[in-house]
Order: structure tokens, then sequence, then C-alpha cells
């Protein structure tokens, strides 16, 4: 009995499965549908992450931001702060040099009305004619003069009303009052007792003292 021994070559090539172009195509088919379907699908995509160093300059620009904002606001309200006191100093300085003024202004005031007196005084008494005027003369140059100063210094000036003009209690004082039993004289000035003294600008320093009527109804 013989043994039929195979060709090494031809029993691996009769072993090898037999691939037909069909299925060949088929397979070729399918990767190429498998490779398709890969490329569809994008990858996701990734957003930017931020600098830190501009995120940084971007932080510190804010904040400068709002220190310049808050400095401005702060520099704001000390100026208004300094002008709120310059103000409060100069009207306390006005005020008291407006004070001090209307205060000397007084006082010449009252020598003017004490020599005044004295000419009342002298001008009812009996006494040489010579003496008499000489007295009467200077102490009319005191007054004379004082009202000088007040008219020519401060801007002062005196003024009197006439008599049975009506009383004004904002610019005249009733040092003493005549009763009558005439209803048309009530509160009008029967005589004006010592002059008053008003600035320039119509500040009454001293009113006016006059004497005024007032109606008496028991008198009719």
């Amino acid at each position: 009995m013989s043994t039929t021994e195979l060709d090494p070559d031809k029993q691996e090539n009769e072993e090898q499965p037999v691939i037909s172009n069909a299925d060949s195509n088929n397979c070729s088919a399918d990767e190429s549908d498998e490779h398709v379907e890969l490329d569809k699908t994008e990858p996701p995509e990734s957003s930017p992450q931020p600098d830190p160093v501009l995120s940084e300059i971007h932080n510190l620009l804010n904040q400068l931001a709002k220190d310049f904002e808050t400095k401005l606001k702060y520099d704001a309200a000390k100026q208004n702060q300094i002008d709120k006191l310059y103000n409060e100093n100069q009207t306390f300085k006005e005020g008291l040099l407006k004070k001090s003024r209307h205060l000397l202004i007084l006082s010449v005031i009252e020598q003017i009305d004490d020599a005044s007196k004295q000419i009342a005084h002298f001008d009812n008494v009996a006494f040489s004619e010579e003496n008499y005027k000489k007295l009467l003369s200077s102490y009319r140059e005191i007054v004379n003069d004082f009202q000088n100063v007040l008219l020519n210094k401060f801007d002062v000036v005196n003024y009197r009303c006439e008599p049975n003009s009506s009383f004004d209690p904002k610019r005249q004082r009733s040092l003493k009052t005549i009763s009558t039993d005439d209803s048309n004289l009530h509160r009008l000035v029967v005589r004006s007792v010592r002059p008053g003294y008003e600035t320039d600008d119509g500040f009454v320093l001293r009113p006016e003292m006059v004497e005024v009527y007032t109606f008496d109804q028991k008198q009719t």
C-alpha cells in the first residue's frame, strides 16, 4: 500500500479559504461605511481658556477706575467742606466788623445826643448874650463835626419826620404819647425829639425818638 505524500505548498493552499469577489466587495463596502461614520462624528469644541495675564490687567484696571472715582468723590466732598468753612468764616468776620462799626457809630451818636442836650439846656437859661452865643455856637460845631464824620467816614445820615406824619415803628420809637380827642390824629407824630440814624443801605442804627398822638375816647 503506497502512501501519497502531499506537497506542503499545495497543502497550505488547500487549507486557505477561497474568498469570492462578492465577499471581497462586501467587506470593502463595510469598511467604507465605517470610515464615513467616523468622519461624521466631529470632536467637541473646547472653550478658549482666558489668558491669566490679561485677566490680571483687566482686574487692575477695574480697581484703578473704582479708586479714581472714590478719590474724585472724596476730593469733591473735601472741597465743599473747605468752601463751607471759608464762607462761614467770611460771614463771621463781616458780621464782627459790622457789629464793631455799629458800636463805634452808636458811641458817636451818644456824644451828639449829649452835646445836643447841653445846647437845649443853655438855650433856655438866662445868660450874657455874648457867652450865650459862643456856647451855642461851640456846641453846634461839635454836633456838626460828629455828623460830618458819620456821613463822610461811615456813610451814616440822620433823619427826622415832619409833624403830623404817620408813626413808623420800623424807623421810629415813641418816647411819649399825647392823648387827643381827635381820632384823625391817632398814631400821628406830635414832634421829633431826637433824629434817627441809618446807613446808606437803609439799615436803621438808631430809630428816631418821637412823641405820638393817641386817641382817647373818654375826652370826647
